[in-house]
């Protein structure tokens, strides 16, 4: 019976049977309650958000649907948006004297920015940047 290539190595190039068989061996227990301790950590975050994200969201649609109606002036504008605001409960963030309204090429382009912190644990919060323009 021919020996294995791995016999014919000298003793000191021959690799460990225990090492190859641990390589082998997958994922144990505490790799896999740390991976599902930060699975668990991340959904955490993702369902913390996603207010945040969907108030976004509802003001970037409002703005379009202002942009897209034609409005003449600043004040206008800031007037159309807070009675937006009063109508959709969602928009908490920002008031129509936060948005910065200029006129560009005869038309009016709509920039916003803001910032909202979610509290994670006691002493650590999370800081989120939301920005972005219309035009219509």
């Amino acid at each position: 019976m021919p020996e294995p290539a791995a016999d014919r190595l000298p003793a000191a190039r021959r690799p460990a049977r225990h090492a190859t068989r641990r390589a082998l061996r997958g994922l144990g227990l505490i790799g896999l309650l740390l991976l599902i301790g930060l699975g668990a950590m991340a959904a955490v975050l993702a369902l913390r958000a996603a207010p945040l994200v969907g108030e976004r969201l509802t003001i970037q649609r409002s703005l379009q649907r202002i942009a897209s109606q034609g409005l003449e002036s600043e004040a206008a504008i800031r007037a159309a948006f807070d009675k937006q605001k009063q109508i959709d409960a969602a928009i908490v963030s920002l008031d129509g004297r936060d948005l910065e309204i200029r006129r560009e090429d005869g038309r009016f382009l709509i920039d916003y920015a803001y910032e909202k912190e979610l509290p994670l644990v006691e002493p650590v919060s999370l800081l989120i940047r939301f920005h972005g323009s219309v035009a219509p």
